[in-house]
């Protein structure tokens, strides 16, 4: 068993926040969430698939009994919003023509998530849009002290704005890269990892030609190929969203909770408001200009199918053939 879900302190500061009668989120539960609907908790699971298609994806796992697997109440499509995600879908035209339903939750749970999630700040930002003030996100972290991600470098707050400026929304080929290249056999892990050891005398999880391979195939081919995009220590996490915070990019107080038994570690972050977004990316309103014109298109094609109508029903099409 992973050792974050063996440790009881580390499920303990998990659900720290999932009171009854609280609204809380859970993302990428799978067969076991921290956070159950058991005790009166108002909680609900959102995962990249739904319940069946994670089902099928895991059949043939031998660590997983898709029996396990829980049911899934929003899917977060990869490529789209997390509030487009959340919003009820309209049962009748009345229902269509009110403005969207999206819940707001007290509190919002994510173990083991963020490191995978290419771009950091956009990642939470989103989180943030559906959290009430005062809400709290609980985020559980791999410690690389005690991982195979012990030999890589630290997570930079550089890398942090520019992958929010870029809006990165698959895993880079420096991140695929650094993740496969940079990554050490961990079976033998107890506790801290000893970096006394140099990273050539230890076993690797890929050659450089294998992660080269990864990144290269990912990036021309657009695909997505999961990895830590991101490397934590308590250290690095402080001074990076300190930093967020300061910025005004974030508007939030924070704690952290040190569970070396879990080789992790637990952040409660508050939100306090919304922090200042950067200007949309050159991509962003290429799309929506786009959006724009095929809507202006679309309505033009729908006018004039309605104008040559009229003149059929009145017998003036014909004539003008003629």
């Amino acid at each position: 068993m992973l050792k974050h879900i063996a440790s009881k302190a580390y499920g303990e500061a998990m659900r720290k926040y999932a009171l009854p009668g609280k609204a809380g989120l859970e993302l990428g539960p799978l067969y076991h969430p921290f956070v159950t609907k058991a005790e009166g908790r108002q909680v609900s699971y959102i995962d990249y698939q739904s319940a069946e298609e994670l089902r099928e994806a895991n059949k043939d796992n031998p660590e997983i009994d898709v029996r396990d697997i829980v049911d899934i109440d929003y899917v977060w499509t990869p490529g789209k919003g997390l509030l487009e995600c959340l919003q009820s879908q309209p049962e009748s035209e009345e229902e269509a023509e009110q403005p969207a339903v999206v819940p707001a939750f007290d509190y919002i749970v994510a173990s083991q998530v963020i490191e995978h999630v290419p771009d950091t700040l956009g990642w939470v930002k989103e989180l943030f849009s559906v959290l009430k003030v005062g809400g709290t996100l609980v985020l559980g972290f791999p410690d690389k002290r005690y991982t195979f991600d012990a030999y890589r470098r630290d997570t930079t707050l550089p890398e942090v704005i520019e992958a929010y400026c870029r809006r990165e929304k698959l895993p880079t080929p420096r991140q695929i890269f650094d993740n496969c290249a940079y990554a050490v056999e961990d079976r033998d892990f107890e506790g801290m990892v000893d970096m006394s050891v140099p990273f050539s005398e230890r076993e690797k999880k890929y050659s450089p030609q294998e992660a080269l391979n990864f990144a290269t195939y990912a990036y021309f081919n657009r695909k997505y190929i999961d990895s830590h995009c991101t490397v934590w220590t308590p250290d690095n996490f402080r001074e990076i969203f300190g930093a967020l915070a300061e910025l005004g990019l974030l508007q939030c107080s924070f704690e952290l909770v040190e569970i070396p038994e879990a080789a992790s570690f637990v952040v409660f972050l508050t939100k306090e408001g919304v922090g200042r977004d950067l200007p949309e990316s050159y991509e962003e309103r290429l799309e929506k200009e786009n959006a724009h014109l095929h809507k202006a298109y679309d309505e033009a094609v729908a006018l004039q199918q309605e104008l040559w109508g009229r003149l059929d029903k009145a017998g003036l099409l014909q004539e003008s053939e003629q």
